[in-house]
């Protein structure tokens, strides 16, 4: 197909996809519930920004920007669509970025079964 045809894709095309995920009996379809569980799982991943600690303590910029991000993000993310992390999710957000926790806990690897609750209370690495 020539690029410049590409079909035109409108919110009301857009078809949720059940994923039949091990372990679960039946079909997952995509909701808050399935996502937080981390049962729609590989399709749902969490979207983090990533900033460097040192400079958060030194540029009073970047210190705004992320204390403005995360307590606007619940709400921005919802109204394009998305779903939010859990409060649990940005309370341990919250403490790691003031208590200058920093690192990965996904170590290069997917982690589908963990939620991000989990996935936030592990210990982190570099």
């Amino acid at each position: 197909m020539n690029p410049a045809q590409k079909p035109k894709v409108s919110a009301l095309s857009i078809i949720a996809l059940t994923i039949s995920a091990i372990g679960l009996l039946g079909a997952v379809l995509p909701s808050r519930e399935t996502v937080e569980k981390a049962q729609y799982q590989p399709l749902a991943r969490p979207l983090f920004i990533y900033v460097s600690y040192n400079s958060a303590q030194s540029k009073v910029e970047l210190r705004n920007f992320v204390e403005f991000y995360m307590k606007k993000a619940p709400t921005l993310v919802s109204s394009v669509g998305y779903i939010p992390l859990p409060k649990e999710g940005y309370q341990l957000i919250y403490q790691h970025f003031y208590n200058g926790k920093v690192g990965t806990v996904f170590g290069g690897k997917a982690q589908l079964d963990s939620t991000i609750g989990e996935l936030l209370r592990q210990q982190a690495s570099f």
